[in-house]
């Protein structure tokens, strides 16, 4: 009876050999996991581990913001100046569990910085109805506030847009600061998403995505899961060689014999 390929796979000998090689395999694929694992670096803190920070260490007068400070979460006390209050349109944000586009409500605010008075423009609220968010500011308008304590994120200016009435394409502090005031007037060169403080009734937080946090690959460590995974791979057809050129033999033995 000629043998089989899976008969003499079968044998106690080819047996232990496969099991040496599927531990060879084993180890061949931790290395290739150990690699992939450095292969993928988040770069970046997410938000919820960042504490907030007095708004005067990251924001200087007069210069744009850094970009490691942006998405920073920061502290400070500030009066909201509702006379002067705007809609931003294309503003995006998830809305269990869908991304709607919607409408920001902005407000220019009164904040002692480095002791002197600056302005300051806060992103209040959204809304994806216009018509409710334009109820909102309506409402708002012309209101007496206080100063009080507030937390948000740091945000850089925008392209100057276009603006309809009350509403704005974009948020340009270039451009907003000349609807806020008739004459020059110092104002700090970044905006603030509010997170605790004065967001109106009625409208949503505002929702950001950290924009510092972002996947980096390193190619090299890639390079070499892939070469691990290759060997892996070997192990078992090496394995798979030995069993086939073992049935080689035997058959050609056979063959002679019968010859």
């Amino acid at each position: 009876m000629k043998p089989t390929w899976l008969g003499v796979a079968k044998r106690p000998k080819w047996i232990a050999v496969l099991i040496a090689m599927l531990i060879i395999a084993a180890g061949f694929a931790g290395l290739a996991q150990w690699q992939l694992e450095r292969t993928f670096t988040t770069v970046g803190i997410a938000e919820a581990e960042l504490p907030e920070v007095p708004i005067e260490q990251l924001v200087e007068v007069g210069q744009p913001p850094r970009q490691d400070v942006l998405d920073r979460l920061v502290e400070f006390e500030a009066k909201v100046d509702y006379e002067n209050l705007y809609i931003v349109s294309g503003r995006k944000q998830f809305l269990d569990p869908e991304l709607v586009e919607g409408y920001w409500l902005i407000a220019n605010s009164e904040i002692e910085f480095d002791g002197a008075e600056q302005n300051l423009t806060l992103a209040l609220g959204f809304s994806d109805d216009l018509e409710e968010i334009a109820q909102v500011r309506e409402s708002l308008a012309g209101a007496d506030s206080e100063t009080e304590q507030m937390i948000g994120y740091i945000e850089p200016t925008e392209a100057p847009g276009t603006k309809d009435g009350s509403v704005l394409s974009s948020l340009s502090l270039a451009q907003l600061v000349n609807l806020y005031f008739d004459e020059p007037t110092p104002y700090l060169p970044v905006f603030v998403i509010i997170q605790q403080g004065p967001i109106p009734e009625g409208l949503d937080r505002i929702l950001i995505d950290v924009l510092d946090e972002r996947v980096e690959i390193n190619w090299l460590t890639a390079f070499y899961a892939i070469e691990w995974i290759i060997f892996a791979l070997f192990a078992i057809y090496f394995w798979y060689r030995l069993v086939s050129d073992e049935l080689m033999r035997e058959l050609e033995a056979q063959a002679d014999l019968d010859y």
